[in-house]
């Protein structure tokens, strides 16, 4: 019996993407965008877009804070994209973050894009941020209390 051969730790350097002030298209690999927050980051794979940062919903931009991209070995993108491509490049940015980000913050997220978690189904709030029926059941009282407006817990007279 020959013994395994010793693993070699190596290094990979990042290699640098896109410019993100402007659209494009990724046809092959993948460009990750990545936010202030490292764990805010958006993967795009190969047909996928990044709409660019003029035209992310003002939103899902103050929460990415898009800073950098980075690519996979081989990656290739084209500069521009149609409107529908930048609207499902918007759409990708949204879906990722909603489930990135603390649920508490993705609710916050959903009331701002006119979707109220109030009004879903515990289950389907809970697919939409990445969590479970159970801890949504949780933490939407306690989230829904907090936002509640003080005046609106005084009684008028």
């Amino acid at each position: 019996m020959t013994a395994p051969a010793p693993r070699t730790h190596v290094y990979h350097h990042a290699v640098p993407g896109p410019e993100l002030r402007d659209p494009f298209t990724v046809t092959h690999g993948y460009v990750i965008v990545t936010g202030i927050d490292p764990r805010m980051s958006v993967t795009i794979p190969r047909g996928g877009t990044w709409p660019g940062l003029d035209a992310l919903p003002t939103v899902i931009a103050a929460r990415l804070s898009a800073t950098d991209s980075s690519v996979t070995p081989g990656t290739t993108w084209h500069p521009g994209a149609s409107d529908e491509q930048i609207a499902a490049g918007c759409a990708l940015a949204t879906a990722t973050l909603l489930r990135t980000l603390t649920n508490t913050d993705a609710f916050d997220l959903l009331a701002e894009l006119n979707c109220p978690p109030e009004g879903l189904n515990q289950s389907t709030l809970g697919q939409l941020v990445g969590s479970t029926r159970e801890t949504v059941a949780k933490i939407i009282k306690p989230w829904r209390e907090a936002r509640t407006d003080v005046s609106a817990r005084v009684p008028h007279a």
